[in-house]
């Protein structure tokens, strides 16, 4: 499961929790303890909040507040119950503190229905940049360290029985021009036309920072997703669903490494040895 990825996550979900208690407390400023008692183990907060509620003649946030406080009963049940009285959003993100997830695609659908677009795609996004520099770090070191094995056999570059390297080495770890140039293949390569006319030829493709750079010629529908699933039949219908048409004959669903889902020619990118995203984001790094 992800590491990096569900801290970010969860980084995101606290700061909302946090902005929407500090609405509420200008009217209602119980859910300050309430919430404080989230992250404190001990019953004391929740019998400061118990007090409150009482004193305010709550007694329904009371009983709730109650629950917390009989032993064993269990966070998972008993802190997201007395949050229903602060509406469904505060309910949702508190719940998610002790939701428990079997893989990535559940906990960004669940995520989703608490935190924006934008959210989820920013922690998705800085979680491959994180676990990109250490495959490529890792690679560097021949994998010869704990926490390199698991990118073995993940990262992959062109090799010179296929093409040239402009600059030479730009594909040897050990080069210091390691990871950026533009790889010239032996035979040029076919592209598929695309809707607005003729698709030509691609003689090479450039890479920077260990990745294949595509041409935005050669790139079509390219969308940041809220939800990507790295199944490239729910996440071909997940693009179409966003207005995303498939192009046709000879293009192929591509899970670039920043996380951004699209196509490119099918033919462009089995030449174009890579890590895409499905390969990164099953990485502990991640």
């Amino acid at each position: 499961m992800s590491n990096e990825y569900g801290r970010l996550l969860e980084e995101a979900r606290d700061k909302k929790l946090w902005e929407e208690a500090g609405e509420i407390a200008k009217n209602n400023p119980q859910i300050i303890t309430d919430i404080t008692g989230i992250f404190d183990p001990t019953p004391a907060s929740d019998g400061i909040s118990t007090i409150i509620s009482v004193a305010k003649g709550d007694w329904l946030g009371a009983g709730l507040s109650l629950v917390s406080m009989i032993p064993y009963a269990g966070d998972a049940l008993a802190k997201p119950a007395k949050f229903a009285k602060y509406g469904s959003k505060v309910q949702g993100l508190v719940g998610l503190m002790f939701k428990k997830f079997d893989n990535v695609a559940s906990m960004t659908k669940s995520y989703a229905s608490v935190l924006s677009k934008k959210q989820i795609v920013q922690a998705r996004m800085q979680a491959l940049k994180k676990a990109r520099e250490q495959m490529v770090a890792a690679r560097k070191r021949a994998f010869k360290c704990k926490k390199c094995e698991q990118f073995k056999r993940k990262h992959r570059m062109p090799t010179t029985e296929h093409g040239t390297w402009k600059p030479k080495g730009a594909n040897d770890p050990n080069s210091s021009n390691f990871g950026k140039g533009e790889f010239t293949f032996n035979k040029k390569i076919k592209l598929p036309d695309p809707p607005e006319g003729p698709g030509g030829y691609a003689k090479s493709i450039k890479y920077d920072k260990g990745f294949p750079v595509f041409n935005s010629s050669h790139v079509k529908g390219k969308r940041y997703l809220a939800d990507v699933t790295n199944n490239v039949k729910k996440d071909t219908q997940a693009l179409t669903a966003a207005g995303v048409k498939h192009p046709g004959d000879g293009w192929t669903l591509h899970h670039f490494e920043d996380g951004a889902v699209g196509y490119v020619p099918t033919d462009l990118h089995n030449a174009s040895s890579h890590a895409g995203s499905r390969s990164i984001m099953k990485t502990e790094a991640f």
